[in-house]
């Protein structure tokens, strides 16, 4: 067959985990992080603490001799696998080591003057982190960057009332020529990966009225451009984009529709310049926290998976060369994880991408009717919710009622095993899940809680599985002591007080007390006699029973009352904390998703 290869896709990464993490520890965990089947990341400076990620530094003039440091740690990382990084510079961001700086001016000419030598010295840094280019994110969040007139909270530009908005216009533009000649001066090659270029598209009349100077400096830009350098529409409204036509449409938006904001002067220059990506939104497909406005929180793990896969697959096949992935939580490097299933993905989709040719593309119909269908049950259930109901996790909280010991069976002996008659009469909680801080859809190992209480005690018996336990061996005794089960149990019907009381794998007790809303504080560890834990190691994982006198958890119920709690299990070192009532953060704090333990009579 007559034909050639198609340009290489790239897929690179982006989010918070990017955003705040030490240059100190870039280097060290770069040969990990590489093992990720990427080919760069998005990443800001972050050193010692400060960040260093802003696009318009007016209020100082950095040097090379203090980004020393920065540049020698970067210059210092071997990089294989990802070729193609970036050095994020944030437009809406402001630089606060000298105190509260003024606003920025555009036609102040020694603030640009400091704005244009800092962003020389950030491109040499850049340079030494052998990046292919920089990252720009024009959103301005809540400064005044790009609107003319009051927008939202937004104030209008300083000169508003004696300068009119095509002088701004004209004035933007020319600081955008003078930014690009700084960058390029130092990088001749640069690529620039713009988060979204001149405007998202479609705008709303609000947006149009934030980024209303945007495309002005864009033309500034691409006034000067060299002949090497690369502008990266990065097309953020396509978070939202699902079946194959969105796709087609977006590459069309960049390359043709845009052209009304681009001077006929610049558009052969925008034609040839100017590359197309798209993003994909990881919250959204996994459900982060179980958010409401996420379609994940309503799709099965199954159909999560065939959406992540039938995203990245059209994305790829519609861009220039890149496609980002962009997380807030979900993290490919760090906590929260992403499912192992994510990885093996964008492997076998990168794969079948570079193997087409200009075949019929296929398209997921009932995966597409799936989500659709999924969108309108999440639309008519928020639309029912107040505001405030909105703002919780689509979770359900879990109830059950505790048995008591029968004063005709004995209470349990504690050894690590369950054949005491008294386990036969507990009450068995099962059906864990995975901490909303995961991005897990389910848990990996089994746990059941067994418990029970009487007018002195509550009884627990942990039976956690375990088809590791080989391996647990080999691990670090801080590791081995990371698996743990753990309590939390409201003092009273009124939840107002909560008892926390950890049961390390190793045997160590700690017990924690807080208030409604506040953090855990430590209390002293509890007497044997109060609180006695026994473990039992078996090949197939490992047991505790527990006792714990009432006077560590607030007094002993009324029969038939009501308390807040949940029962959990960490698993270490492979990361997994599973929750029987629905919990967000690792600390267990989120009060509002414990379960109820009803006492009976």
């Amino acid at each position: 067959r007559y034909g050639f290869p198609r340009p290489r896709r790239k897929i690179i990464a982006y989010g918070w985990e990017l955003g705040f993490r030490e240059v100190s520890e870039l280097r060290r965990r770069a040969e990990v992080m590489q093992r990720q089947p990427l080919d760069g990341i998005l990443f800001s400076l972050f050193y010692q603490g400060k960040a260093r990620d802003e696009a318009f530094i007016h209020s100082t003039r950095l040097t090379d001799e203090e980004m020393a440091p920065v540049a020698e740690q970067l210059a210092a990382i071997r990089w294989t696998r990802f070729t193609d990084n970036f050095l994020v510079v944030k437009a809406g961001e402001r630089f606060l080591d000298q105190g509260e700086p003024s606003r920025l001016d555009w036609f102040d000419d020694r603030q640009w003057d400091a704005i244009c030598h800092n962003i020389r010295v950030l491109t040499r840094v850049a340079v030494a982190a052998r990046c292919v280019g920089l990252g720009f994110d024009p959103e301005p969040y809540h400064a005044a960057v790009w609107n003319y007139d009051q927008a939202g909270s937004r104030a209008p530009q300083l000169h508003r009332d004696t300068r009119s908005f095509g002088e701004y216009a004209a004035m933007v533009r020319r600081r955008g020529a003078q930014y690009l000649q700084a960058i390029q001066s130092e990088m001749p090659t640069v690529r620039i990966f713009n988060l979204y270029q001149a405007v998202r598209l479609p705008p709303s009349e609000l947006a149009e009225t934030i980024y209303s100077l945007y495309p002005a400096f864009i033309n500034g830009m691409l006034d000067v451009a060299g002949p090497e350098v690369t502008l990266i529409d990065g097309n953020e409204y396509g978070f939202s984009l699902l079946q194959r036509s969105d796709y087609t449409d977006a590459y069309v938006n960049v390359k043709e529709r845009k052209l009304a904001l681009i001077d006929p002067q610049n558009r052969d220059t925008y034609r040839r310049q100017v590359q197309v990506s798209v993003p994909i939104y990881l919250d959204d497909i996994f459900g982060s926290y179980a958010n409401r406005r996420w379609v994940g929180t309503y799709l099965s793990p199954e159909v999560k998976r065939r959406l992540f896969e039938h995203k990245l697959f059209h994305a790829l096949d519609a861009v220039d060369e890149y496609v980002w992935v962009y997380g807030e939580r979900p993290a490919w490097f760090g906590e929260p994880r992403l499912p192992r299933w994510a990885v093996t993905s964008l492997q076998s989709i990168k794969q079948q991408v570079d193997q087409l040719r200009i075949q019929a593309r296929p398209e997921d119909t009932d995966l597409i009717a799936r989500v659709r269908e999924r969108m309108e049950v999440r639309d008519r259930e928020v639309a029912g919710l107040s505001p405030a109901q909105r703002a919780t996790p689509r979770v359900s909280r879990p109830q059950a009622t505790i048995r008591r010991r029968s004063v005709t069976i004995p209470p349990p002996q504690l050894d690590g095993r369950f054949d005491d008659r008294v386990w036969q009469q507990a009450t068995a909680l099962a059906e864990f899940q995975p901490l909303m801080y995961l991005i897990r859809d389910r848990r990996i190992v089994d746990t059941i809680c067994r418990v029970m209480w009487d007018e002195r005690f509550l009884y627990l018996g942990f039976d956690c599985r375990e088809p590791r336990m080989v391996e647990l061996k080999d691990v670090t005794e801080s590791e081995r002591r990371r698996n743990r089960t753990t309590i939390v149990l409201s003092e009273s019907t009124a939840a107002q007080r909560f008892v926390r009381i950890d049961f390390s794998f190793q045997g160590q007790v700690g017990r924690l007390t807080r208030e409604l809303g506040k953090a855990w504080v430590t209390q002293p560890d509890p007497p044997i006699e109060e609180c006695r834990v026994v473990h039992r190691i078996d090949p197939g994982g490992w047991t505790a029973e527990l006792r714990i006198a009432w006077t560590l958890l607030g007094g002993m119920p009324q029969p038939g009352d009501s308390r807040r709690a949940t029962v959990s299990r960490l698993r270490s070192p492979w990361t997994e904390h599973d929750s029987w009532a629905p919990q967000i953060d690792p600390n267990l704090i989120d009060d509002a998703l414990l379960g109820v333990w009803d006492f009976q009579p």
